[in-house]
């Protein structure tokens, strides 16, 4: 929490997020997941950086996204706490859905959990961990939900170090016109 708490860029808060996560809660595959429906655009950043996405993952989660629980209950609820898909649906009931038949099938991803950042609705700011072999527990949800706070303080303090730093490169670039310096 410290260290992504003293994360001064976006790409130095995602990845010592993900490494964090990944020591926090062992997992197969740790991300970052930005999705906004209104905009038609899915992005995330996963460590390991090995790990194989499936080239359509975006436009799978951009279409059924909707379906997908974790979203779901995000976009019914606002609650961002730590859920798991095994909240939701027994393994044969994912099994089931278009969602694992389309995209985590060729992940091998059988558990999920995710907490959420904030975000402007619909946007989808998560942290997502992934395994193909054993489902995450209380233990781990705890861990998630603890963490989820100072993540979310400090994913607000990079928004607002990038914000005043474009605020900054404005006011130079106009008072350069006029010979001042900022």
């Amino acid at each position: 929490v410290q260290t992504v708490g003293y994360a001064q860029t976006r790409d130095e808060f995602l990845a010592l997020t993900l490494e964090g996560v990944q020591k926090m809660v062992p997992c197969m595959v740790a991300a970052v997941n930005e999705i906004d429906p209104s905009a038609d655009r899915f992005e995330f950043w996963h460590n390991p950086s090995s790990y194989h996405m499936p080239e359509n993952t975006a436009q799978i989660l951009l279409e059924l996204g909707g379906e997908h629980p974790l979203i779901r209950h995000l976009q019914i609820t606002g609650d961002g706490s730590a859920r798991r898909i095994s909240d939701f649906y027994t393994r044969e009931e994912f099994h089931a859905t278009r969602l694992y038949q389309e995209l985590y099938k060729s992940m091998n991803m059988e558990y999920q959990m995710s907490v959420t950042l904030p975000a402007p609705m619909p946007m989808v700011f998560a942290v997502v961990l992934g395994d193909g072999d054993q489902d995450f527990s209380e233990s781990d949800r705890l861990k998630m939900n603890t963490v989820r706070p100072h993540f979310a303080q400090a994913w607000r303090n990079i928004r607002d170090q990038d914000r005043l730093r474009a605020l900054v490169d404005a006011a130079s670039d106009a008072s350069s016109l006029q010979g001042w310096g900022v």
